[in-house]
């Protein structure tokens, strides 16, 4: 069966599917902020719209500046891009050749860009039996032996973060070693700000910020994104990158974006309150769920209901897990599946959270799945 790579993708899902009639009518396969776009992108990009008949400004000054002002650094800091895919590329183009670490499970576009630029890349796994946690022992051993280190924070699929301290400690020894620390903070935003680690570029020349806005306001269509790093590095990332990859609509769109203080504010207070219904329902439902901080979380079936329910005892987690996501599928839901994350290789499934009443049915055909009534 040839499942799609990314979530968000109803349409092939349900040709997978023939059988299941039933319409996808709430996804929480694509880890969307369901409160965006903020008021009044429709009427910036409609104003924007003048911009189609020219040239973006090649430099992209304008919303370069605007980046560099939202993160409290110099314009010098920071690359723009076509999204976090072309952050994640343009990165790694700079490693063409060499050794890369990838803390998995973790989102599939790194070991792409690894395979694009033929960096030889090696796997360090979060400990799936202990929430995920990070392996800080084991990645620090191997600095010594390779030029990148690529973590995503938080982690997608899982939803953990690894604690600063931890960033700390891995980034101290990488300096030793002269390896570079890559952290994708797509979803940082989602987060209170002290946890990103924007403050940390002016100590830390070998670490590199990738930054995502489709996620926190709802544009994956318009593609914007950004790199934080010391000047030398963004000037040889900007060196090799292909010109005009921004539109001039999106480069328009990102000084307005960046002022919606408003609208974070209001999504991290919805986040909270969300996370703390799911937890509480989820837990009560006997689910094994990661202590998850940004809009998404990984589900699994607990060990101990297995145990106690003798028509679970004999199945392994693969299995129950593709029963489950059928289960949703045939009440018109849609997780993520997880089949091609190593380490985890279909035996959990990604939810994104979503508005209250979405939530609601998702805990009810979870309760139904528990009942056997689907």
């Amino acid at each position: 069966m040839e499942w799609p790579n990314h979530g968000g993708q109803p349409a092939q899902i349900q040709a997978l599917f023939p059988d299941k009639q039933t319409d996808v009518h709430i996804d929480f396969s694509a880890n969307i902020n369901p409160l965006g776009p903020p008021p009044g992108t429709k009427e910036v990009y409609e104003q924007a719209f003048e911009k189609v008949v020219t040239y973006p400004d090649p430099n992209y000054d304008k919303a370069i500046e605007a980046v560099a002002a939202d993160a409290g650094v110099d314009a010098s800091h920071v690359c723009l891009t076509n999204g976090g895919a072309e952050a994640i590329f343009n990165v790694l183009a700079m490693f063409k050749g060499k050794k890369a670490t990838i803390i998995q499970p973790t989102f599939s576009e790194y070991e792409r860009a690894c395979q694009a630029y033929q960096l030889t890349y090696t796997y360090s796994f979060l400990d799936s039996h202990a929430h995920f946690s990070f392996p800080l022992e084991e990645v620090v051993s191997q600095l010594q032996e390779v030029d990148v280190v690529l973590v995503c924070r938080p982690n997608n699929p899982t939803g953990t973060l690894i604690p600063q301290h931890q960033m700390d400690t891995l980034i101290q020894a990488a300096s030793k070693t002269q390896t570079t620390i890559v952290v994708d903070e797509a979803f940082i935003d989602f987060l209170p700000k002290e946890e990103a680690l924007t403050a940390w570029l002016k100590r830390h020349s070998h670490l590199i910020l990738l930054r995502s806005m489709t996620k926190i306001f709802s544009v994956p269509g318009l593609r914007m994104g950004y790199i934080l790093g010391s000047p030398e590095i963004i000037q040889s990332i900007k060196s090799q990158q292909i010109p005009w990859t921004v539109n001039a609509i999106a480069a328009e769109l990102i000084p307005f974006l960046l002022q919606q203080h408003t609208f974070i504010a209001r999504t991290r207070q919805w986040l909270a309150e969300e996370r703390a219904y799911l937890q509480t329902k989820l837990e009560a439902l006997a689910f094994d769920v990661t202590p998850f901080h940004p809009n998404f979380f990984l589900l699994r079936e607990s060990q101990a209901y297995q145990e106690i329910s003798p028509s679970l005892a004999h199945r392994n987690e693969h299995h129950l897990m593709m029963d489950l996501f059928e289960s949703l599928l045939s009440q018109g839901i849609l997780a993520r599946h997880t089949h091609y994350f190593p380490g985890i290789k279909g035996r959990a499934l990604r939810f994104a959270v979503s508005e209250r009443s979405n939530n609601v049915a998702l805990i009810h055909a979870l309760e139904k799945w528990r009942r056997h009534e689907w």
